[in-house]
């Protein structure tokens, strides 16, 4: 199996749009299609549902996903060990999917294509898994929401951008027409969101619309999200950075949240202060 198919299956299926998911990854949506289908030759079975709009995988395919997920992270554990042996030096870099994604990858290259003794190389994470990546020490540098108890236990925080908290709502939801939404809207809706150990920035935007429990989905992560919102014409709530293109971006009436967003890290060294300097 190629690893470099299976990881375009990781972000299709993280993002759930074929002309988003070629473009991140530079590929023309042809080619992510022509990957796709000879994996699943491979296979023997399918992995995304043809006659389903917007994407959906099949049962195989939430499967596949899962242990493919866990097959690229012990090859990228085995690079580290190897880089380590050779004496390489290997920077982690944790992020999530977002816009800035696709110039940061070109700098990325042209560095680790300059340098012999280094390597940057990212690492696909949300929230609190990002944060233990970084208390650990497994990441050297991550994108993440500005937080206080990095920063009370050392860390350093560099901005690189704001976002709000939006709704993403179904364009085949009535509410999808409208310019923004009121709490009153929202009592009417299913809502899902994200558990929060994945991330908090949710929860201070979420308690002030004194919602009832019945009126939203706690999901686990943001594959469960999408396909929630998919299949049940539900609403989600998120940061605008993170939604899908199937679903309409629409704020609360006069809320606009504001999320900082920026590189945590512990130590400034050289191949750090690069990733500050060049991909913000």
């Amino acid at each position: 199996m190629d690893l470099k198919k299976m990881q375009s299956f990781l972000v299709l299926a993280e993002i759930r749009n074929y002309q988003q998911a070629a473009e991140s990854l530079y590929l023309a949506q042809s080619s992510l299609s022509q990957q796709i289908s000879s994996m699943e030759k491979e296979l023997g079975f399918r992995l995304i549902e043809r006659d389903r709009r917007p994407l959906e995988l099949t049962a195989e395919g939430e499967v596949f996903r899962r242990y493919a997920a866990q097959t690229l992270t012990a090859y990228d554990n085995m690079l580290d060990e190897a880089g380590g042996l050779s004496g390489k030096t290997i920077v982690p870099i944790g992020y999530f999917y977002t816009k800035q994604e696709e110039r940061w990858t070109g700098k990325v290259r042209r560095f680790n294509a300059a340098n012999e003794q280094t390597e940057l190389v990212f690492r696909f994470l949300y929230g609190e898994e990002k944060l233990e990546a970084l208390r650990k020490g497994s990441l050297n540098i991550g994108l993440c929401l500005r937080s206080p108890e990095l920063e009370e236990a050392g860390f350093h925080f560099h901005h690189v951008f704001y976002d709000e908290m939006v709704f993403g709502v179904p364009y085949s939801n009535p509410l999808s027409d409208s310019k923004s939404l009121t709490p009153e809207d929202l009592r009417q809706e299913k809502i899902v969101i994200i558990e929060g150990r994945r991330t908090r920035a949710a929860s201070p935007f979420f308690r002030q619309l004194d919602l009832s429990p019945g009126n939203y989905l706690i999901k686990p992560n943001m594959e469960d999200i999408f396909l929630a919102c998919q299949t049940g014409n539900l609403i989600c709530c998120m940061p605008s950075v993170l939604l899908p293109s199937n679903l309409k971006a629409v704020p609360l009436e006069g809320n606009a949240e504001r999320l900082d967003y920026g590189w945590h890290y512990r130590e400034q060294t050289p191949e750090v202060e690069w990733i500050l300097e060049n991909l913000t």
